[in-house]
């Protein structure tokens, strides 16, 4: 690999992820992506499959980030629509999903996404990419352990090198968010640096100068943390306490004489994005239309 190759960041996030460079002057590029026919500097963190377009021993058909959400309002919603992989990394068994013939796995998506990122940012940006530093959050969502966390950070790079990204590694994301913020100072500082996302949020404590105090950063860390708890358990809270007491959470429903109340589990995924696909399916749909023929007194309301 010539020495002159670029290395781009990629901030491969929960919801939302982008890659930027740095050019020869050391301004700051980011590859402008597209969505909904508009080009912008993010891109959501998905993919959309549709069945009817593979074929028998053929590559994976699909489209991601804004072109997979363009894809999907296409096909009126059907079709498979994929996102918040990233929130599991550190789950072991995570069984493989069926798209028409292919049965692929979560390792398989996150190769996909960024696969797809790359080949944009290289339309966008005029130039190769193979070479990335990829953020990682301290600790990984779900992970209670370094043995989970360095599970998922070992899935997160092996992703990115079957990406097309031969030379690929990680930094911590607060890290990376330190030396954004590092380029604005005149003075040494001690300084925290919140990384609030989607999936998790992360924190770290550095020493922090105008000159970048030297290529060896590692000694100007005093200390990282995390944990796997961040914007999308606030949207979660806001929805179940909110939005499912309208849709009949705590009411009652009668079979076969008995008053029994509705299940709590429609209404966790219904609150949590990267669950919604399990409400899709026939079965769900008729379980819930049942359920709603039984119904009986609201809560809250005079029996």
């Amino acid at each position: 690999m010539p020495a002159s190759a670029p290395r781009v960041g990629i901030d491969f996030g929960t919801s939302s992820s982008a890659l930027a460079l740095v050019d020869a002057e050391g301004r700051v590029r980011f590859a402008q992506l597209p969505t909904l026919g508009t080009l912008a500097p993010s891109w959501r963190t998905l993919l959309f499959f549709e069945p009817d377009e593979q074929e028998v021993q053929q590559p994976i058909l699909y489209t991601a980030g804004g072109e997979g959400i363009e894809a999907y309002l296409e096909c009126m919603g059907e079709g498979r629509l994929l996102q918040s992989f990233k929130t599991h990394l550190t789950t072991e068994s995570m069984g493989r999903t069926q798209v028409a013939h292919h049965a692929i796995g979560l390792d398989d998506m996150i190769a996909l996404f960024l696969q797809r990122l790359r080949e944009r940012a290289e339309q966008h940006l005029g130039v190769a990419l193979e070479s990335a530093t990829i953020g990682r959050p301290v600790h990984f969502a779900g992970g209670t352990t370094p043995e989970a966390d360095a599970l998922a950070a070992e899935r997160l790079l092996a992703a990115a090198r079957r990406a097309g990204f031969r030379d690929a590694r990680l930094e911590f994301e607060p890290v990376a968010a330190a030396h954004h913020y590092e380029r604005t100072l005149t003075r040494p500082e001690l300084a925290l640096v919140a990384d609030f996302g989607a999936g998790t949020t992360d924190f770290c404590l550095m020493r922090m100068g105008p000159t970048g105090r030297g290529n060896d950063r590692a000694r100007d860390i005093v200390a990282t943390g995390g944990v796997g708890a961040a914007g999308d358990d606030l949207d979660a809270a806001l929805i179940e306490h909110l939005v499912c007491p309208a849709l009949g959470k705590g009411d009652t429903y009668l079979e076969m004489g008995k008053e029994r109340s509705i299940p709590n589990s429609y209404y966790y995924k219904l609150a949590r994005w990267h669950h919604l696909p399990f409400l899709a399916g026939a079965r769900v749909r008729a379980e819930l239309e049942r359920l709603r023929r039984g119904r009986g007194t609201p809560s809250g309301s005079p029996s």
